[in-house]
């Protein structure tokens, strides 16, 4: 699903399939750079740990939709309080929020929060 506004903000929502298993997307955790899957890798449990990997490919399709960056070229920065941003784009902002089997990523040019 996906809504689109004249101001630049893009907000993207993708269900977890019922049937997803973690262990079924090792493949897409591999690409991922190590940092990340260790992070992944350190949550609680399995849903958890696909809540966290359906954002980082939510976040990762976002910015190659709207920079054309590719997913290994991607460099993050994290501010004092965890939030990331994109190190080469500061005027690309993104959030992410998850609930249960749902995941929703908001980008813009402008700060913003869902």
């Amino acid at each position: 699903m996906r809504k689109q506004s004249d101001h630049g903000l893009t907000i993207r929502v993708r269900k977890i399939p019922e049937n997803a298993r973690f262990a079924d997307y090792s493949l897409v955790l591999k690409r991922l750079p190590v940092n990340r899957q260790s992070i992944i890798m350190n949550l609680l449990d399995d849903c958890d740990r696909l809540r966290s990997l359906f954002g980082d490919m939510l976040v990762r399709e976002l910015i190659y939709e709207n920079l054309e960056v590719d997913s290994e070229e991607i460099k993050f920065l994290i501010n004092d309080y965890g939030k990331p941003s994109l190190r080469e784009y500061q005027n690309f902002h993104f959030n992410l929020s998850h609930s249960g089997k749902w995941v929703v990523c908001a980008v813009g040019d402008q700060p913003l929060g869902v």
